[in-house]
């Protein structure tokens, strides 16, 4: 790799831990929760980066962040960026990146005032109907994924599976959500609509109980 090719990397790097620290501090994950994958502009369409696994999510540098190469054969093959290992979410991440085209970005979250609409005891609403009482909401949201095993080939199938046909997040029962998009920027935005407004669901709903 050029120096000016090691350069470029080191600055896409330093935006992956820059948008993990974003998510922490939006209080969506825990310190060690969360993962997002990034391919930018311009780069190669085999190659993305992707947050490790077992770290502090909001203190990461760099040389932590994994580089990773899509081989002909599908499979992942680490370059040299980081000695951490990528996350155990790389099933997840490794189906939009194999698949899609142009830049591209992938966020894994949980934003508690979505799992807390979904439900995480015995209720079951589908985060689209947060759309029945904002109508105003305009959003390709996937059916709910029902609680699958993280970090399983499964779980990996079943989030491609929701999200490929053009829908825009989904929620992941005990799990979070997945929103995939072009841009970090795009996907944040529309985590933080739909976490906006199940807050407002969620306060109406207590407010109810309150006066019973």
């Amino acid at each position: 790799m050029s120096n000016d090719e090691n350069i470029i990397d080191r600055v896409h790097a330093q935006n992956l831990c820059d948008y993990m620290k974003e998510i922490y501090e939006r209080k969506w994950i825990a310190p060690r929760d969360g993962n997002i994958s990034y391919r930018p502009y311009g780069n190669n369409e085999t190659e993305f980066l992707i947050t490790p696994c077992s770290v502090r999510k909001h203190q990461l540098r760099p040389d932590m962040i994994v580089r990773l190469k899509i081989q002909p054969d599908g499979g992942i093959e680490k370059q040299c960026l980081s000695r951490f290992k990528p996350t155990g979410e790389l099933g997840l991440h490794s189906s939009f990146m194999k698949t899609m085209r142009g830049p591209l970005c992938v966020v894994h979250c949980h934003p508690p005032y979505i799992l807390a609409f979904i439900g995480l005891w015995d209720s079951n609403h589908e985060l689209k109907e947060i759309m029945d009482f904002f109508p105003e909401l305009d959003m390709n949201i996937a059916d709910n994924i029902p609680y699958i095993e993280a970090k399983t080939n499964e779980l990996a199938d079943a989030v491609f599976n929701a999200l490929k046909g053009g829908c825009e997040i989904v929620a992941l029962k005990h799990h979070g959500v997945v929103c995939v998009a072009t841009h970090f920027e795009t996907c944040v935005e529309r985590i933080e609509t739909i976490e906006y407004y199940c807050r407002i669901a969620l306060m109406e709903r207590i407010s109810n109980i309150e006066t019973y």
